[in-house]
Order: structure tokens, then sequence, then C-alpha cells
């Protein structure tokens, strides 16, 4: 999100400066008085009166007699919900309470997850495909991370919860598969749409370079093909995982050819990708049958509700190229969603075919 929406949060707003006050404003600050009200820019002159005022009045005292106004009522009971947490002994909600929804609770990702798979006994093997921006992003880029800090300063733990959906679904195919093999979702399939991505992607924060620094790009940061090695490698070294996890470098652009051969390659283009990356999921279901067999599951994740829509819409008429064996789950993962628009649905299974 650009900080320009929220600069107020960080203190960033600059003092008007003297010279764009009017001479009646500075006429009033000599005299000593203060900067006129809403209310009394509508007032009438004293003595005087006028329909719309006294249409106003009469509305006004109308409210007035009856029931309590909303917002009296709303204040009357934010403030005994205060009182009440006082005497319990407890104390003002954080910023991230509030912003918080269930999914960026560990306890319960855990126990959805669970029922997601557990209706199939699942096979040993699994394809993994992840898409990248305002996705995966978060948990394979420390720029993502430091964005985060910049955004959210009163809660540095606030990365942690919104990453926390997705933490939680790696880990379930952890302990549900015996091999997971990584190929990038993303619709950068080759260096030329990486890099287009990674530019502008920088651009956009760059006015505050000055004011957040940390907030400039690394070198190497912003890759989809760095942080997918990157995640890959910390998954292989941690103990705490125990199945195989492997990276598939596999890119629309491979076509018939060996997988790899447009990785990180600058040389090659990329033609025919649709928008809604309804040829790329057959595509990576195709090549995984010729090199695995039927015996896999496929899960894909992805931000955008539209492009699973089309994925489920595709999946749902049986398409010959879909062994029946192969189960595909769905996931939309939407970190901006979670963390900005308090949206309950930023996270979970979207759909499941077979």
């Amino acid at each position: 999100k650009d900080l320009r929406l929220t600069r107020a949060r960080f203190g960033v707003c600059k003092q008007k400066p003297m010279s764009e006050f009017t001479p009646v404003t500075m006429k009033r600050k000599e005299k000593g008085k203060s900067k006129r009200t809403r209310w009394r820019k509508k007032s009438v002159s004293r003595g005087e009166s006028s329909p719309e005022a006294e249409k106003k009045s009469t509305v006004t005292g109308k409210r007035e007699t009856g029931s309590k106004g909303k917002s009296l009522q709303k204040a009357e009971k934010k403030s005994t919900a205060i009182g009440k947490r006082k005497r319990q002994g407890k104390k003002k909600r954080t910023s991230w309470r509030k912003k918080s929804v269930p999914w960026m609770r560990e306890a319960f990702c855990k126990e959805i997850l669970s029922q997601h798979f557990a209706g199939k006994e699942p096979q040993s093997m699994c394809i993994f495909s992840l898409d990248y921006d305002n996705c995966s992003s978060i948990i394979t880029s420390g720029w993502i991370k430091r964005i985060f800090r910049v955004y959210y300063p009163g809660d540095k733990e606030f990365h942690e919860k919104v990453s926390q959906p997705i933490k939680q679904l790696v880990k379930k195919l952890d302990e549900t598969y015996g091999c997971v093999n990584v190929v990038c979702g993303s619709a950068r399939q080759n260096v030329k749409s990486d890099d287009f991505n990674r530019s502008s992607s920088s651009r956009s924060h760059s006015r505050y370079h000055d004011t957040y620094p940390e907030l400039k790009m690394k070198k190497g940061e912003g890759s989809v093909f760095s942080d997918l090695e990157n995640f890959v490698s910390m998954l292989q070294d941690d103990e705490d995982y125990i199945s195989k996890w492997k990276l598939w470098k596999l890119l629309f652009p491979d076509g018939e050819k060996k997988e790899g051969n447009s990785w990180k390659n600058p040389s090659v283009g990329l033609i025919g990708l649709d928008t809604l990356k309804q040829n790329l999921i057959e595509f990576q279901i195709k090549r995984a049958v010729v090199k695995y067999g039927t015996k896999f599951d496929f899960v894909f994740v992805d931000d955008r509700k539209d492009i699973l829509e089309a994925l489920k819409k595709m999946l749902d008429d049986e398409p010959e190229w879909l062994p029946s064996s192969v189960s595909v789950y769905l996931y939309r993962y939407d970190y901006f969603g979670l963390a900005e628009e308090n949206d309950e649905k930023a996270f979970g299974l979207h759909a499941k075919i077979n």
C-alpha cells in the first residue's frame, strides 16, 4: 500500500507553511482568535433566521426529544466496555487486535487446514504451485518484511501474524506429504517479466526512500526466482521440516523442452500466457503427469479471486488431461486483504477438485 494513503499514521505529514495562510487567517491569529469552527461558518447572524436554519432546528429537536442519537449510544457503549476491561485488569486493545481476523491465529489455521486434508487419503507427493506478488512474497522476501515494519511501527509482530496462514499451509503440506515439489505459479515466467515487476514494485516506494531507507530494495531482492530458491533451501536446512522439499524449475516458456531451460535465462521470451493462468496450470499438471505419473496432489495458491474462479470452472469441466487420481487444491491467500481490508476470506480453500 502506498504510504501516501496512510502517512498520518507515521507522522510524516508536514505542517502547512506560513506562506499558505490567508490574510484573514493571519488577522485572526494577530488578534488571538482561534480558527473558525465548521458550525460557526454555517450559522446565521444573531437575531435573523432563515427557512433552512428553522428547518434544521426542527429536525434536530425531533432527534433530541426521541431516543438517544446513535453516536451517543455508541460512545456510551464504548465507555462501558473500556470500564469493564479496566475493572478486570485488562489493558487497552492494541491496533493489531482491532485488525486481526481468525486466520491470523495459529490454532485456528491448524484446525481448518486439518479439515481440508482429512477427507481423502493423500498421495505421497505434492506439487506446490505458488503465486508471488501480494502472496508468497511475504514469506520469501526480506524486503516485504521491512515494508511491514514501516507501515505498522506500533506492532513489530504484525508481519508474523499476517503471514501465519500461508506458513501454516506450508507446515501442513510438510506433515502430509513425503515430498513437496515447489514450482513457480506466478505470472513472472521469464526474466523480463520478473525484472519488470521487480522494478515496478521498487518505484512505488521510491518517493519515501529518503525518509525510510529500509524501503529500498537490496540487490537480488524482489525476484521470484531468487526468492523461491532461498525459500526451498531454507526448508531443506530446517530440522523442523521433515518432508523432502525440492524446487522444480519449470517455467511456461520451457514448453516441451527440459525444465530449467528458461530459469534465470534473459534470452528467453514469454508468449501465450493468459492473464487468468488457465494454460499455466494446465501446462504444469500435464508436465507433472509426464514426469511423476498420476500419483500426486496439486496445490495452487494465488491472491486473486478471479483467477481461482476461472481455474475452478476449467477443472470442474473434467478435462481429459486431469487424471481422476490427482486432487487439486485451490487456495486464496491475499496478505494485503488480511492486513488492511480486514477480509476474513483473504485466506481459505477456494475449491477442491477430485
